[in-house]
């Protein structure tokens, strides 16, 4: 975020939580501040995996939804954003997966090297 900030990319966080949620975390982390714009789940009609969400970002960001990066860590929101024609990229949220897994691949030729 601070090197988005340096080199003046607009920013805006697009978050399916209730924005007054979502706001208590990031405070306490000290990111809030952060975004330029931020919009919650209540401040659209459809959800994820809708492109809703990220059509209002692009829009509150003024910018066309093909030059808006979205960074996401869920299935349902790589949907949203690719539905809304932006460029999305995934950053998958391991933490809460982490304890179920026996191992995580990038591709399916790894899984050869977990079976022996």
């Amino acid at each position: 975020l601070q090197y988005l900030k340096a080199n003046e990319y607009r920013t805006a966080l697009a978050t399916a939580s209730p924005l007054r949620r979502a706001q208590r975390y990031l405070q306490n982390v000290g990111i809030w501040e952060c975004f330029d714009q931020k919009i919650g789940g209540e401040d659209v009609r459809l959800g994820k995996p809708e492109p809703d969400i990220y059509l209002t970002a692009a829009s509150r960001l003024q910018l066309p939804p093909q030059n808006c990066l979205a960074l996401e860590d869920s299935p349902n929101g790589i949907t949203a954003a690719f539905r809304a024609g932006c460029l999305p990229v995934m950053v998958p949220d391991l933490d809460e997966l982490r304890e179920k897994l026996y191992a995580c691949v990038e591709s399916l030729d790894q899984v050869m090297a977990i079976l022996s």
